[in-house]
């Protein structure tokens, strides 16, 4: 098996964060498999585990091993130069595919961690939640360039992503797109994007500021948009949840929301070594 780096970028990463197999020299134009690492830092999302470091496998089996230990190597490499960093080093699964998630187990990433869809329904009880004193609430359509630029520059700090004003557009065109912006004396204390797909609500996004977190900011966001979707008539919601994010879970969960199932799996490991097949 031979390993070499791709030519451009590949899963979005630069070609030095990632591999492609191939089985052997004389068929270089034959990759049978590729692996990339994504490195980002989600500083505010956890503060315990600030540099993250997620793997993506693909091809075919008999090219996994050598795959990740490149990717292992990568990772370690990544963390070197982040020595005062704790990290997290994670792979992307399906949640159905259990022989890929036995092979990361293998390699140390353990099944602890996944996104998953929570669902309520719709009922037309009186809201939960006052407005935080001293906010005001806001319901737009992102319409305003500044606005929607600020949103961009948030957002993308806080997912380690790089989107630009095209993806938001995309989004506005959704059904019922809806932008929830709660406003402190501040500034800004927390945003709700949403959406409905046939007769349901969609949370794109929910986020509270850190001086704003633990004030029933994203609550009673979720109890005006309810009241936005059932005056639409729909009659349930969906949100999808990094497990990791207790507090977030917790949200959701006492706003009625309960476990659908699992969009990815993301078997995991805190710190190097990851797995004895790799030895420092």
């Amino acid at each position: 098996m031979k390993i070499l780096r791709p030519i451009g970028e590949l899963h979005g990463q630069l070609p030095e964060n990632g591999f492609v197999a191939y089985t052997d020299d004389a068929h270089l134009d034959v990759p049978v498999g590729a692996a990339s690492v994504r490195p980002f830092f989600t500083e505010q999302l956890f503060p315990d585990r600030p540099l993250n470091l997620l793997i993506r496998l693909e091809g075919n089996t008999e090219s996994y091993d050598a795959l990740m230990g490149a990717a292992f190597a990568r990772c370690r490499m990544i963390q070197s130069e982040y020595p005062n960093l704790a990290s997290r080093v994670y792979a992307e699964c399906d949640p159905e595919n259990l022989s890929l998630i036995r092979y990361m187990a293998s390699w140390g990433l353990m099944k602890d961690d996944s996104v998953l869809r929570l669902y309520t329904d719709l009922d037309d009880g009186p809201a939960r939640f006052a407005k935080p004193a001293g906010c005001e609430l806001q319901m737009d359509r992102l319409q305003d360039p500044l606005q929607a630029q600020q949103f961009l520059d948030y957002y993308n700090r806080l997912f380690s992503r790089r989107y630009g004003q095209e993806w938001l557009d995309r989004l506005r065109t959704l059904p019922n797109f809806a932008r929830f912006r709660l406003l402190s004396p501040e500034g800004v204390a927390g945003e709700l994007l949403t959406y409905s797909y046939t007769r349901y609500a969609i949370i794109y996004t929910l986020f509270t500021v850190p001086r704003w977190q633990k004030r029933h900011v994203a609550s009673f966001m979720l109890d005006s948009a309810r009241t936005y979707w059932r005056n639409l008539e729909l009659i349930g919601a969906y949100a999808d949840v990094w497990e990791r994010l207790k507090p977030a879970m917790a949200l959701f969960q006492r706003a009625g929301y309960r476990i659908d199932y699992p969009v990815i799996a993301y078997p995991g490991a805190n710190e190097p070594p990851f797995s004895n097949r790799i030895q420092s």
